[in-house]
């Protein structure tokens, strides 16, 4: 449990293990919760990152991933990321994650991603969020081989995408979010494969 903590300039944030079955095989949405081997079950909340040149000139550049990345089964509510270059991963196999009313504010410098679903992470519940960026390259939400994903209620801004999709994910649902101010030229949500 990680509540109500202040990261100024760091160069990282909070960093998830790996998620996988005692065997080393990946886990599943039916994988006994006492089998997961890894970062499982994180509750991080009401945390403020601050990171960059932007917020402290004389600071070296921000060249973090993200400020937050967690795994299985995790709640991730509540926080503020300043000008890192991405805001909140899942990391492989991250299933049944909660990722609710953050605000992330994407650095100028980065071409990164707001909230990053990686493969495997099922389940996850992606809303109240609001994820903002300089229009130089950024994505609000990246799902990549992920099932049963909802994106609801997220306002994502600024942007050069909103939501991308990858291949071999089924069941997303995108409901009430608003998008503007996006400059891809295809699309403001991208489906790939």
């Amino acid at each position: 449990v990680i509540v109500g903590n202040t990261f100024y300039n760091c160069s990282s944030g909070i960093a998830g293990a790996d998620a996988r079955d005692p065997n080393g095989e990946s886990i599943t949405s039916s994988t006994p919760y006492g089998d997961i081997v890894g970062d499982i079950g994180s509750v991080i909340v009401g945390n403020a990152f601050y990171g960059g040149p932007i917020n402290n000139p004389e600071g070296s550049e921000n060249n973090s991933s993200y400020a937050i990345a967690v795994g299985p089964k995790s709640v991730v509510n509540g926080n503020v990321i300043m000008h890192y270059n991405g805001g909140i991963r899942l990391v492989n196999n991250a299933v049944d994650c909660v990722v609710q009313g953050n605000y992330i504010h994407l650095s100028p410098l980065s071409n990164s991603v707001g909230i990053r679903i990686y493969d495997g992470a099922h389940y996850a519940n992606v809303s109240g969020n609001t994820i903002i960026g300089s229009k130089a390259g950024e994505i609000g939400v990246s799902i990549e081989a992920a099932n049963d994903i909802m994106i609801t209620s997220t306002n994502m801004r600024s942007l050069l995408t909103a939501v991308t999709l990858g291949a071999d994910s089924e069941r997303i649902t995108i409901k009430n979010c608003k998008i503007s101010d996006v400059t891809d030229p295809w699309a403001p949500i991208r489906i790939f494969g």
